[in-house]
């Protein structure tokens, strides 16, 4: 396993924790006919193909074909939130890439941040851990493009109203 499979747990995360009660890994099914992709599990093509039953047993998914990927939502009874331990939990791209989100623009690859977050609203105080993650972030993204060709295509179809562009520091 590389070493991107461990980011994802940003360091301003436990400081923010009253504020939001880690509520992007505390997802429940939204309400029936709610398919905004913001508020879900953003799963690319065939991400959770060569997952295990066991370690994939707390993601519900919600639309098994959304533009070719799927949605979901972690199952809070089914996973123990606190250690973010990927070896018992699979945390998808998404969970490890968030508060980002890939997206295309001018045929470029970039992230968008999810505004809602309560560290990306403190952006100058977390800039450091955030510009870190977008690196990482990036990084992982790519490869999914590089070896997976339907990725670009659902990236391109995502519409995250919720999000918008950041500019990490070089």
């Amino acid at each position: 396993m590389n070493n991107l499979e461990f980011f994802g747990l940003t360091d301003g995360c436990s400081r923010y924790a009253d504020i939001c009660q880690h509520k992007c890994c505390q997802q429940d099914s939204a309400c029936e006919g709610d398919i905004n992709p913001g508020n879900y599990l953003l799963i690319y093509p065939r991400e959770m193909d060569d997952r295990g039953d066991r370690i994939c047993s707390h993601i519900k998914i919600v639309s098994g074909n959304f533009n070719g990927g799927s949605l979901g939502f972690c199952d809070a009874k089914k996973i123990d939130q606190s250690k973010c331990d990927i070896h018992q939990n699979y945390k998808t791209l998404d969970c490890r890439s968030y508060p980002f989100a890939p997206a295309f623009i001018n045929e470029k690859l970039v992230l968008i941040v999810d505004k809602r977050c309560p560290i990306v609203q403190e952006k100058e105080l977390n800039r450091k851990n955030l510009d870190e993650l977008y690196k990482k972030a990036l990084l992982a993204w790519e490869q999914v493009i590089f070896k997976n060709e339907k990725a670009e295509k659902w990236i391109k179809s995502l519409n995250l109203s919720t999000y918008e562009l950041y500019e990490c520091k070089k």
